[in-house]
């Protein structure tokens, strides 16, 4: 017998589908999918569901954040009872209050956001965390899920999620702008932009690699953990005719400081103030 509750989609972008892959791999009965775009998938049934009935014991919202509040006004004032029934929404920043409406309906709501760089290609969410928060069933289900699908979850609390989303946009979304603006010093000097690319995220990866290996406090490399005044001065002093890049590498540089192991404080107090 198959315990697994029946799903419903409602909005399918990136985070939709591949919720959407990824829960019928795992033998999830996927009730129906709704989109304002049509689907070519056999559970696609319109824009919007027009009663109660025609959804799942748990519906994941995966409508833009902007959306997320009229959506559940408008599921709210669906015919049924639904005192059994769980929505979820994947935003990283909304926490479950924004199903206010739906609460009032002593439905069960629960935000369920994955920490992960979703894509057009994603189809499964094996070895990423989801952070959960909201009702105790609801975060209970959703982390059962997870665990299904190979995730692991982080329960926070409704204040901790906007913060947890601001560090990740900085993990992931700053990491590409880092890749983007790193390619560019190197192409200054001649160099094909793409394959500096290709060399530098090669070294990015190594440097993934040590932080797994050791952690974060043992894995910094390079002119600041080796207390190496000289070799910032010259790329202070090169730097000097590109603003941007000069100040992103003296921020860069200052939080760094704080991270270097190296026991040669005095050099480490220059190239502090070199970086101010």
């Amino acid at each position: 017998m198959n315990t697994k509750p029946s799903i419903s989609i409602i909005g399918l972008g990136r985070v939709g589908k591949a919720l959407y892959y990824s829960l019928k791999e795992k033998g999830y009965p996927v009730k129906s999918v709704f989109s304002r775009t049509k689907k070519d998938i056999s559970e696609y049934q319109g824009g919007f569901p027009e009663d109660l009935q025609s959804l799942g014991k748990l519906t994941f919202v995966t409508v833009t954040d902007a959306e997320l509040a009229v959506t559940a006004e408008l599921l709210a004032l669906l015919d049924g009872d639904f005192s059994d029934h769980v929505f979820a929404h994947c935003s990283g920043t909304l926490s479950s209050s924004v199903f206010k409406k739906l609460k009032s309906q002593e439905v069960e709501v629960v935000s369920f956001h994955p920490l992960k760089a979703v894509t057009d290609l994603t189809k499964e969410f094996s070895g990423t965390w989801f952070d959960v928060e909201g009702s105790t069933e609801g975060v209970n289900l959703l982390s059962g899920i997870a665990n299904e699908m190979g995730a692991r979850t982080i329960t926070i609390t409704e204040e901790a999620k906007p913060l947890l989303h601001i560090a990740a946009v900085m993990a992931s979304n700053y990491v590409v702008t880092l890749l983007k603006v790193a390619s560019q010093i190197a192409s200054e000097s001649g160099l094909n932009e793409q394959e500096a690319s290709g060399a530098l995220l090669t070294l990015m990866q190594s440097s993934i690699k040590n932080i797994e290996a050791e952690g974060v406090d043992k894995a910094l490399t390079g002119p600041i953990e080796r207390a190496d005044i000289t070799t910032i001065e010259n790329h202070l002093d090169i730097l000097k005719k590109n603003k941007a890049f000069l100040a992103l590498y003296k921020d860069m540089g200052l939080h760094t400081v704080q991270l270097s192991k190296s026991e040669n404080k005095e050099a480490l107090e220059t190239i502090e103030r070199l970086l101010q």
